[in-house]
């Protein structure tokens, strides 16, 4: 009942224990300033699938590279949630602007598309590069962290891209057959 290897299998169910009690905290207050900010739950449900198809991305390439993840990666999910909101969070907040302005729907994505596109997804890849740095180190837990981080990043900006859009369209196209003018 003692020794080192109860102690050390302990320490590890400890550690995954505070990791997912830690990242859902993260991530219930991340999606919360959501619905604080922008009054409404269904930016909740765009931001919220996107942000979280690029972390589970970033888990699956972490999956296939490593197998497993360390004491260091184990809470990146929460690092990642927290970065890669920013990216819906703009488009979403252009694409409201112009639907406040009149234009449709369609209109309002291409806008938003548009105009966030080109600094978003250089704040992307300046994540991704400056995150990557970490996997120059011989510590191989950084080194995991900077791929995990870098391609969370990437992924976070292509899933706001793809999928913001897509719940966007199909919850508008909901509303308006369920509130017909």
């Amino acid at each position: 009942l003692g020794g080192d290897i109860p102690n050390a299998i302990a320490e590890r169910e400890a550690l995954k224990d505070e990791a997912i009690k830690t990242s859902g905290l993260a991530v219930l207050l991340i999606l919360g300033s959501i619905v604080v900010f922008f009054r409404s739950f269904s930016a909740l449900a765009h931001i919220g699938i996107a942000m979280l198809t690029g972390v589970g991305l970033a888990f699956s390439v972490a999956y296939f590279a490593f197998g497993y993840l360390n004491a260091s990666t184990a809470f990146l999910g929460s690092i990642i949630a927290g970065n890669g909101i920013n990216y819906g969070i703009i488009y979403l907040a252009r694409y409201r602007d112009r639907r406040a302005l009149g234009d449709s729907v369609e209109a309002a994505l291409v806008d938003a598309a548009v105009v966030s596109r080109r600094g978003t997804q250089l704040a992307a890849l300046a994540a991704a590069f400056a995150y990557g740095t970490l996997m120059l180190t011989s510590f191989r837990g950084f080194s995991q962290f900077g791929l995990i981080g870098g391609v969370g990043m990437l992924f976070c900006w292509c899933a706001t891209m793809i999928v913001v859009p897509a719940t966007v369209t199909a919850v508008e196209a909901l509303r308006a057959r369920l509130l017909p003018r």
